[in-house]
């Protein structure tokens, strides 16, 4: 069908053009008798030529053509007048007049000869128009293969599909959703273009109930494209068609995103043209969003990989380790049970004598050696044998503070701000001897705080006390297994348990205003969900 606007002043002549033009079956003709009415439908109405008269009380046809030129550039026009002196005929071309033809002579001739006119302006116009919409797309489709060979980070790449959609395919709004799998959500993840507030009145979700029979959530539960070339008549916007035509959008589609054989969102695309989405642009816009779910693929499969071989490593440091303490430990407990042999020994020569209690005293010294060296083997060899996985900070610190005993001391622990360290299960052992060791040795201390830091790109967990602290001397001596007056082994096993997954521990605090321990988490190790 063919939109026609038709301006002039003789209004008998209007109902008869209108007659002739729509009796031929696929025009339908608007009438104005006035410019200014011509430009006042124009704001409401898309058509696909404009007919005007050149003489017309206000403002003649060749102003009226120069405004259309100004606002409607590509708008076909054709001035239908029956002044026909040749100085009118060049200033209508030279304004941009499409064509010029003279009323006056058989009616029927005349209106045959402006049908044809009518139907050959606008296929010319539909022609260049398909050409110019496939260049805009084949630009798109190839800007975004580019960006998909040069871009890693997940979030960029679908922030810059969606601004070439814009800059390159001249949509006036396109955005992606993913799907929350934990609610079926569909929820607004990158945007570009004419926005102004639209994506904030969305409520999409993949469920069959009313908010999912849109566009997009039909698109992402049927996986195929969805298609809407009017927005104000398709009952599927009924909901969001008001919002949607206060910013100009006249059709849209909503193309599914994959992953492997899960669909995980959709995009959408607004024009502002109805009528915008052929079966050739479709293609085309498929073909985008293919090469798109094929990134995202890559780039999940690449994230495995990566996590694969993050396990890999932890695994190969643990057996190090393990090997490690086959060693340490072996040697210390051969040492203490050698020196608990002989006091038995002498405590048999002696046990009549009053210093047998002592020698037995010293003997259930040395046994409890052995229970505590016994225990951090235990500790020790659970470091490394599960995989290490994503824990929350606040949760961990938490559980740790709740394990101990502080007293009057009080625990602060840094809010929950979603932060999550990768690290070996045994990551809560580490903050209670953190905080077992400022008990011990802190003093007089009254609080004990963790808190959270971000050194872009790295995080540190800082754990500090307002107790004596650590002489500079010690600071690094800290960490060697067996320093210290109670086990010996508890800083030693902590930056053990860290080291699994990258992460290092150090103490910068200064002697007299309490201890400082930072623990640095490299820009791998860590997420804010």
């Amino acid at each position: 069908m063919i939109s026609v606007l038709y301006v002039d002043d003789d209004t008998a002549l209007l109902d008869v053009a209108k007659l002739f033009l729509e009796r031929s079956g696929n025009i339908q003709v608007d009438t104005a008798e006035s410019a200014d009415q011509g430009l006042n439908k124009l704001k409401t109405t898309t058509y696909d030529i404009v007919i005007s008269d050149y003489q017309m009380p206000g403002m003649d046809g060749l102003a009226f053509l120069r405004i259309i030129r100004t606002k409607y550039p590509a708008l076909p026009f054709i001035i239908f007048t029956g002044r026909g002196r040749e100085e009118i005929v060049i200033d209508a071309l030279n304004c941009g007049a499409d064509h010029y033809i003279r009323k006056g002579g058989d009616s029927r001739s005349q209106f045959t000869e402006l049908i044809h006119t009518i139907k050959s302006s606008v296929e010319k116009k539909r022609a260049l128009d398909t050409i110019f919409h496939l260049n805009r797309l084949n630009s798109v489709i190839s800007r975004t293969n580019r960006a998909i060979i040069h871009i890693r980070d997940r979030q960029a790449l679908l922030d810059e599909a969606c601004k070439i959609a814009v800059e390159e395919g001249k949509f006036l709004m396109a955005w992606i959703g993913m799907v929350n799998p934990a609610t079926n959500d569909v929820l607004p993840v990158a945007a570009y273009g004419y926005e102004a507030g639209y994506l904030s009145l969305l409520s999409i979700t993949v469920n069959n109930v009313p908010q999912g029979m849109g566009l997009t959530g039909s698109a992402i539960r049927g996986c195929s494209p969805i298609v809407c070339n009017d927005i104000q008549s398709d009952p599927r916007m009924y909901k969001y068609r008001g919002e949607a035509t206060k910013r100009g959008y006249r059709s849209s589609a909503a193309f599914p995103l994959c992953c492997g054989n899960t669909t995980v969102g959709a995009m959408r695309f607004y024009s502002n043209e109805c009528n915008f989405f052929n079966d050739r642009e479709l293609a085309l816009l498929k073909e985008l969003t293919d090469d798109i779910s094929f990134a995202l693929e890559m780039m999940e499969r690449d994230y495995t990989l990566t996590e694969q071989r993050r396990l890999s490593q932890a695994l190969q440091s643990s057996n190090k380790k393990l090997n490690m303490l086959s060693k340490l430990i072996r040697h210390d407990i051969l040492n203490t049970i050698t020196g608990l042999l002989g006091l038995e020994d002498m405590a048999i020569q002696k046990i009549s004598e009053p210093e047998s209690s002592a020698l037995l005293v010293e003997i259930k010294e040395s046994t409890r050696r052995i229970q505590q060296q016994i225990t951090f083997t235990r500790d020790y060899q659970n470091i490394g044998v599960h995989a290490p996985q994503w824990q929350n900070v606040h949760d961990v610190v938490s559980k740790a503070a709740m394990s101990v005993h502080p007293g009057s001391v009080r625990l602060a622990v840094m809010p929950d701000e979603g932060v999550e360290v990768f690290a070996d299960g045994m990551l809560e052992k580490v903050f209670y001897n953190l905080i077992d060791n400022a008990l011990r040795y802190g003093g007089k201390l009254s609080v004990v705080t963790f808190s959270l830091r971000q050194d872009s790109p790295t995080l540190t967990i800082i754990c500090s006390d307002d107790g004596r602290g650590i002489i500079d001397s010690d600071k690094e001596k800290i960490f060697a297994s067996g320093y210290g007056k109670n086990t010996g082994q508890g800083l030693f096993l902590a930056r053990e348990i860290l080291g699994i997954s990258g992460i290092s521990i150090k103490e910068t605090g200064t002697f007299g205003e309490g201890a400082h321990f930072e623990i640095s988490v490299p820009d791998t190790g860590w997420r804010r969900v």
